[in-house]
C-alpha cells in the first residue's frame, strides 16, 4: 500500500504517481522583495526561508538553493556567465539540511554591487521544487527630463548601447542639477552637455561592459566609474552649446553652482564630475 504524501529526499515515489519528491516544499519565502547593492547606501541583506509541507523524517531532507540573475535586468543590456551576482549565506549556492521533524530552514541572501532582478532557485536532486525573485535596485531613480532650453543629454543611447539608458538620479540631485544647468544657460547663453548619471536601478555602472569598473576601454581609458551607483553623480561634458557653435565650459563656475545648489562638490579628476551629497 503506497503511501499517499511524498517523502522529501528520499528519491521515492511514495504516491505512485509517477514523479518524485513533488509538493514537499510547501514555500520558499523571502523577508523583503528588494535590496539595494552593495556599497550603495541602505539594506543589503534579505532572509530566505524555506518551508517544507511536512516535518523531515528521520532520514532527513536536502534542499539546494542557488542564485540566477535575470540577465539583460537593471540597466544592463550585456549578459554573460561572469555576471555578479548575491550570495546566499556568503557563497554562490547553499545547501539547507533539514532533520528529522524540521519544518522550515533560513539562509541569509545578500546582493553583489550590480543592481538587477534575481531568482533564488530551490532544488532536491536537481528538481527545482521552488522559487522567489528579489529587485536588487536604488530605489526612487527617475531619469533627467530629455528635451530642454538649457541643457542637453549626451552620452549613452547608440554610443553606449549596453548601457543606453544612464540618465537617472535621485529626486534632489536631478532638481540640483536642472538649477545649475539653469544659472550656466544664463551666465553663457550655452546649453551644458549631461553626460553619464545612474543606470535605471543604480549600482555599478561598468563602462567597459566587464562588471569590473577597473578595466580600461574605448570608452574608458583611464578606468570606468567607481561612483555613479546611488543617483547622486554627474557627469558634465567640456564643452557646451552655444548659438555659434561650442564653448569651453569653466569648470570654477560648474564647482561653485555645484556647491551652491544642493551642497554638491566636484570630484578630483579630469572629468567634470559633480557629487551630491543625496
Amino acid at each position: 500500500m503506497p503511501q499517499t504524501e511524498e517523502i522529501c529526499g528520499d528519491n521515492l515515489d511514495n504516491n505512485c504517481n509517477g514523479q518524485t519528491d513533488e509538493d514537499v516544499v510547501d514555500k520558499v519565502t523571502l523577508s523583503s522583495s528588494s535590496v539595494v547593492p552593495l556599497k550603495t547606501s541602505g539594506k543589503t541583506q534579505a532572509e530566505i526561508k524555506v518551508s517544507l509541507a511536512r516535518p523531515a523524517t528521520k532520514g532527513g531532507c536536502t534542499v539546494d538553493l542557488k542564485v540566477y540573475p535575470v540577465p539583460y535586468s537593471g540597466g544592463h543590456n550585456h549578459h554573460d556567465v561572469l555576471r555578479p551576482h548575491g550570495k546566499l549565506n556568503g557563497k554562490d549556492s547553499e545547501t539547507v539540511n533539514f532533520y528529522s521533524g524540521e519544518t522550515s530552514q533560513t539562509v541569509k541572501y545578500t546582493s553583489s554591487e550590480i543592481a538587477g532582478k534575481e531568482e533564488i532557485i530551490a532544488k532536491i536532486d536537481g528538481k527545482e521544487v521552488g522559487k522567489v525573485s528579489i529587485d536588487v535596485k536604488v530605489p526612487g531613480l527617475e531619469p533627467m527630463p530629455a528635451y530642454t532650453l538649457i541643457y542637453q543629454l549626451t552620452g549613452g543611447g547608440d554610443r553606449m548601447p549596453h548601457h543606453s539608458d544612464n540618465h537617472y538620479g535621485t529626486k534632489s540631485t536631478r532638481e540640483n542639477m536642472i538649477l545649475v544647468a539653469r544659472d550656466f544657460y544664463k551666465q553663457f547663453k550655452a546649453k551644458l552637455g549631461i553626460n553619464d548619471m545612474s543606470l535605471v536601478w543604480g549600482g555599478l555602472f561598468d563602462l567597459c561592459d566587464t562588471w569590473n569598473p577597473a578595466d580600461r576601454c574605448s570608452l574608458a581609458p583611464n578606468r570606468g566609474h567607481f561612483s555613479h551607483r546611488k543617483g547622486t553623480s554627474v557627469d558634465i561634458d567640456r564643452n557646451a552649446l552655444s548659438q555659434n557653435g561650442y564653448i569651453r565650459v569653466n569648470r570654477g563656475y560648474i564647482e561653485d553652482r555645484c556647491r551652491y545648489h544642493g551642497k554638491g562638490w566636484l570630484v578630483p579628476e579630469a572629468t567634470i564630475h559633480c557629487e551630491f551629497p543625496y
